[in-house]
């Protein structure tokens, strides 16, 4: 699997650590090349998206390099391949590379990073060309307080390979605007999954039930407190867990001490209490 690659399995449910996201693609591929027939999907939780293009930094410092050249050269079926790669790669190009090398279907992603829907809703692209026209119709509704914003439980969305969902609630919620304890809850998760649904089909429930095979992929850096993966109600991400082909996790203890609001997380104590819950989850 490579020294950058811990593997462990808790029952039958085999997890992979590394310290940098991009690494991933090593344990990915691995699972990928075991079922190369079977479509798999990603289930991202992340502070950031990691959706940059591949070899966007290093094709910046080396101009005659080209990605498609380096993209031509990558293929999950040659784990050397992928080893050889990881130098040219950040840990934030790992979604798209593993989407483009076709380890995955579709990639879905959780991030307080991200603001508003990805893709744009059908509604939404509709409203902000009303609004880029100035049509006069849909200015004098908003001038008069007529107009609203099409609710997410109502939008229809394009196909697309990587959804995600806003990550602020919408409106006004029960905990304002300080949730990150919560990132594991019920009440937070269940409106993130409604949005997913209607952005996948339906393929994916709010119960956490994804029809499809999928990777659970856990950035600790998701996690701003250590009192976020002490859950009181979680049966969404015990659905998550339970459900998964295998579980990975990105240590990334830079980006976990740059993002910790209660200044005690680190990313070895946050990997330490993430392991223990996955414990309890697939024991039970």
């Amino acid at each position: 699997m490579g020294k950058c690659i811990q593997e462990t399995s808790i029952g039958d449910k085999k997890i992979f650590i590394f310290e940098h996201h991009h690494h991933a693609l090593i344990p990915w591929a691995s699972i990928k090349r075991e079922k190369p027939d079977e479509e798999l999907w990603l289930f991202s939780m992340d502070h950031h998206k990691d959706i940059i293009e591949p070899f966007t930094h290093y094709c910046y410092y080396n101009p005659s390099v080209t990605r498609q050249k380096l993209m031509t050269d990558l293929d999950y079926l040659n784990p050397d391949s992928i080893v050889s790669a990881l130098p040219k790669l950040r840990n934030d190009e790992q979604i798209r590379t593993a989407l483009q090398m076709g380890i995955f279907k579709k990639a879905l992603i959780l991030s307080h990073d991200n603001s508003s829907d990805m893709p744009q809703s059908v509604q939404e692209t509709e409203r902000l060309a009303k609004w880029s026209s100035c049509d006069r119709e849909y200015m004098r509704s908003v001038a008069e307080g007529d107009y609203q914003i099409t609710p997410s439980a109502q939008r229809d969305y394009e196909p697309a390979d990587i959804c995600i969902p806003p990550f602020q609630p919408e409106g006004e919620c029960e905990w304002g605007d300080d949730f990150d304890n919560l990132v594991l809850e019920d009440t937070f998760l269940k409106e993130k999954l409604m949005v997913l649904s209607r952005m996948c089909k339906g393929v994916i429930s709010e119960k956490g039930i994804l029809a499809k095979h999928y990777i659970l992929d856990i950035d600790l850096d998701y996690f701003h407190t250590l009192e976020a993966l002490a859950p009181k109600s979680c049966e969404i991400f015990i659905n998550l867990v339970r459900n998964a082909e295998a579980i990975t996790i990105a240590e990334e203890p830079v980006c976990v001490e740059m993002y910790r609001s209660d200044g005690k997380a680190t990313s070895q104590l946050l990997k330490e209490r993430l392991l223990k819950l996955l414990t309890n989850i697939i024991r039970q």
